[in-house]
């Protein structure tokens, strides 16, 4: 899965993409990994994520 920095900065959108830990209180249940991505404005849940077990960030340089 990836998000572009448009498609997550709030200064070029209103939309929220969020890093779960827990659901309902309690620890992800046992094949949902330790994160899990949601995008709640997507119209379909094509890019959320379970399973997440490592997070990589990349800064392209100018």
């Amino acid at each position: 899965m990836v998000y572009s920095l448009p498609e997550i900065d709030p200064e070029f959108t209103n939309q929220v993409v969020l890093m779960a830990t827990e659901k309902d209180g309690q620890p992800l249940p046992t094949g949902q990994g330790t994160f899990r991505f949601i995008a709640p404005q997507d119209k379909k849940q094509a890019r959320w994520v379970r399973e997440v077990h490592t997070i990589s960030v990349y800064f392209a340089k100018d």
